[in-house]
């Protein structure tokens, strides 16, 4: 069991150092992929914030700790689906950029794809390419079967493409 399985058998057993040190390690992949998913840093941080309840209030019932991290990136992947299902919103605001921010810019035009992109090719692109998730971990947590993962990232990156077409020459400035 690697120094991570230690830290998640540690905080099953209530200690609050290894619970402190879990929430230091993942915190920065469950907001990144909350943010990815929602495209807005309030909703990010509050679905961040309950993902950890949630996960320390359960964690008992994980019984493979070297798998914490596909099981926490279920549960903040839940918790943005049923965020989503009772908003029903629409997406947020365009983030508005000034004058020779490029790469500002570069990052907007992407995140603004990526949200209009279903919830299921905005979680595959995030775990694959932000998170660095392996094809087995992306199937743990989403439940796609591994043969068909590779079949669904490519559609995934096909539609992101076509969002983004248009803005070819922006993104590819240097």
């Amino acid at each position: 069991m690697g120094e991570n399985g230690e830290l998640v058998r540690r905080a099953k057993d209530g200690d609050e150092r290894a619970i402190a040190r879990l929430i230091a390690i993942y915190k920065g992949l469950v907001y990144t992929i909350a943010l990815r998913m929602l495209g807005d840093p309030d909703w990010a941080e509050d679905i961040t914030q309950e993902t950890f309840i949630r996960a320390f209030l359960r964690i008992k019932t994980l019984k493979h700790p070297e798998r914490f991290r596909s099981w926490i990136t279920m549960i903040v992947r839940n918790l943005i689906y049923d965020h989503l299902r009772k908003r029903k919103t629409e997406l947020p605001p365009p983030v508005r950029t000034g004058p020779g921010v490029e790469s500002v810019r570069k990052k907007v035009i992407i995140q603004q794809a990526l949200l209009r992109l279903s919830k299921q090719d905005r979680l595959l692109l995030t775990l694959f390419y932000y998170q660095g998730f392996t094809m087995k971990e992306i199937g743990e947590v989403t439940g796609i079967p591994s043969a068909n993962l590779r079949v669904y990232l490519h559609r995934a990156r096909a539609r992101l493409r076509e969002e983004l077409r248009g803005y070819e020459d922006e993104l590819l400035s240097i």
